[in-house]
């Protein structure tokens, strides 16, 4: 089985989202399909070979006329560095602003 998560946008109430969702499901290459409507998220976990997105998009176009868009969610991860540029000047200026307060209150 192949679980994959993407980034689905185009739904106009949480009904269209259950309706396409409750279409995906009857997808003979489908195990389950969860669409979460507050989230724009679609989880798909696939019998054996994934669809393309547009295969998906056409399988959710069958029942539902709004313009969905869908990207791969895996293509937009993004690493987050906790120590970066920021965290190093807003670090220096802390350990500054310390320093004069100490060398202020001995004088």
């Amino acid at each position: 089985m192949i679980k994959k998560s993407y980034h689905i946008t185009g739904f106009d109430c949480a009904h269209c989202a259950l309706k396409s969702e409750k279409h995906l499901n009857k997808h003979p290459a489908i195990n389950s399909a969860v669409i979460d409507f507050a989230k724009d998220k679609l989880f798909i976990e696939y019998k054996e070979d994934e669809l393309s997105i547009d295969d998906i998009l056409k399988t959710i176009a069958e029942v539902e006329s709004d313009p969905i868009e869908i990207a791969d969610v895996s293509k937009e991860k993004k690493r987050y560095k906790i120590f970066n540029k920021d965290f190093w000047y807003t670090l220096a200026r802390v350990l500054v602003g310390v320093t004069i307060i100490l060398v202020c209150s001995i004088a």
